[in-house]
């Protein structure tokens, strides 16, 4: 029998908020060895190639905490837990194409020129 990976939103009444559980999430590359390092949004990489050139970048997530058409929860919702569809649209942004810096310094920088 598969594994159920359970996606979710869930009321936690401790700190009064809904919380996103996205099991499915913990699968995603975190970071690539250092043989093969390289990072899938500088400009020309696979993720980012067919777009040219570009200041700032939205793409699709691989690994969203939310969905267009999520599961039903695991769960009936009621009393205490509190269980809703994790229903949403979760995008990738990339804010520029430089890596080295702090937003505040790199934004300068583009701007200036």
């Amino acid at each position: 029998m598969p594994e159920k990976i359970i996606h979710e939103i869930r009321w936690n009444p401790l700190i009064n908020q809904w919380i996103i559980v996205a099991g499915h999430r913990c699968k995603r590359p975190w970071r690539p060895s250092e043989e093969e390092f390289r990072c899938p949004f500088c400009p020309g990489s696979p993720e980012t190639k067919e777009f040219g050139p570009w200041d700032v970048l939205a793409l699709p997530n691989r690994f969203p905490a939310l969905k267009p058409n999520p599961p039903e929860p695991t769960h009936p919702s009621k009393d205490l837990f509190k269980a809703r569809k994790a229903l949403g649209l979760c995008k990738v942004l990339i804010e520029t194409p430089e890596h080295e810096g702090d937003l505040t310094n790199i934004c300068l920088a583009v701007y200036s020129t």
